[in-house]
């Protein structure tokens, strides 16, 4: 057991989306380094994506974000065609070069290439002013909304219901002064 480890009950996944169909998949982490994470897939490929942007740490579960298609990790294209980075060497480089690869080279450029992505978060324009804010502006705004407001909030009378109430008691009121008149109480 690693006691320097984040969480080890914690599972490592990748969420990897794809911006040309917005779908995605997840993969489960199998090994990751200071630049990089591979993954474990259903189909027999390594996926590899190249550490950019952090991780998301959820109560069970550590999420990094990865994404298809960004230039540096694209497969290049011919004519809108997508062509594998194998076939692309292959062409390029001298007959017989890539055939001559070691496995442990040739590994990495058939697998397939992601990144992992940063998410930035949209900052309001400097120009209103927003960091010169104070909770107790903030608050007198609202209580100033809640004042001109007071007014309106009175509920109305359901008028049915009060007529109704109204007809009752003075029905009532007249059962007993009719009971209480011929009992001679009156």
């Amino acid at each position: 057991m690693n006691l320097f480890s984040r969480n080890p009950t914690k599972k490592k996944i990748v969420a990897q989306l794809r911006p040309l169909d917005f779908r995605g998949e997840e993969h489960n982490v199998k090994t990751e380094t200071d630049r990089a994470i591979h993954c474990k897939t259903k189909d027999g490929k390594d996926k590899m994506f190249f550490k950019w942007g952090p991780a998301w740490t959820f109560p069970n579960k550590i999420l990094f974000l990865g994404v298809d298609g960004t230039p540096l990790t694209a497969s290049p294209s011919v004519k809108g065609l997508k062509i594998p980075i194998k076939d692309f060497l292959t062409e390029v480089w001298p007959k017989g070069t890539y055939e001559k690869l070691k496995p442990e080279l040739k590994t990495p450029i058939e697998g397939e290439i992601g990144v992992i992505c940063a998410i930035d978060a949209a900052m309001p324009d400097a120009a209103l002013g927003l960091d010169k804010l104070e909770i107790t502006s903030i608050m007198k705004e609202s209580y100033t909304v809640q004042l001109k407001e007071f007014g309106k909030q009175v509920l109305k009378k359901d008028m049915v219901r009060e007529n109704l109430i109204t007809i009752i008691a003075m029905a009532l009121s007249f059962f007993c002064g009719a009971f209480a008149s011929m009992k001679g109480w009156i």
